[in-house]
């Protein structure tokens, strides 16, 4: 289908590169689009409180790929400096006493973790919206749909600065970092609930990234001209 297709779309710089290689047209870069329901919640105004941050992380799978094991390190050395700060983890073996919590408390990083596990996704939304920072470790992304849900409810991401197409959807809206080293992870964490006018700049950074990049009317009037053409 790749070599024989006229028109291709795909859904980041990264994918496209990815798979150039196969088609033999141009392929256009066009986001995913985030549900109205999404882009209807008010993005958050809260104010982080720096003695008691509140960050997230949204993943599905223990696996390699999606990295959790230096986030969950990562909070356990921001607790040494913010011993209130909280993580919320949400996805199917994230849930109470499932495999993240077990791989945690047995190597004594589950303080000020709650291992909340899979919601549905209204819940979900509305739970990441009271965050202050989402943590995503993932080491490869195609697109990262977490991370443009967080960033259009107005929470800045921490994303791997060599996760696939990550830093093409956080742009502005958060902060890079090696997320295979816990101590990067956490000196990220601390640059972010610290220093006000980074968190300030990033958070308005996200909320306009996800609109210009995921919006319906974007993504749709991006598919519409491919038609046309």
């Amino acid at each position: 289908v790749m070599a024989t297709a006229r028109t291709l779309t795909a859904v980041s710089p990264y994918l496209r590169d990815a798979i150039a290689g196969s088609a033999r047209v141009p392929i256009n870069v066009i986001a995913n689009p985030l549900t109205p329901d999404v882009m209807r919640q008010r993005p958050s105004q809260r104010i982080v409180d720096p003695l008691r941050p509140r960050l997230a992380m949204v993943l599905n799978g223990w696996s390699p790929f999606k990295n959790p094991q230096p986030a969950l390190m990562a909070f356990s050395l921001l607790r040494r400096r913010l011993p209130d700060a909280e993580l919320s983890v949400f996805g199917y073996d994230y849930g109470p006493g499932a495999t993240a919590q077990r791989w945690a408390e047995a190597r004594g990083v589950a303080a000020g973790v709650t291992f909340v596990g899979s919601l549905p996704h209204s819940q979900l939304m509305q739970a990441l919206g009271r965050a202050d920072v989402l943590v995503h470790p993932s080491l490869e992304e195609t697109f990262g749909m977490a991370v443009a849900e967080a960033m259009a409810l107005g929470v800045p991401v921490i994303g791997g600065s060599h996760s696939g197409a990550v830093p093409w959807v956080i742009g502005g809206g958060g902060l890079l970092a090696d997320v295979t080293s816990p101590q990067a992870i956490c000196n990220t964490m601390l640059e972010l609930l610290l220093e006000p006018a980074v968190y300030a700049r990033c958070r308005e950074a996200a909320v306009e990234r996800s609109w210009s990049l995921c919006s319906v009317e974007a993504v749709v009037n991006q598919y519409e001209q491919i038609y046309r053409d």
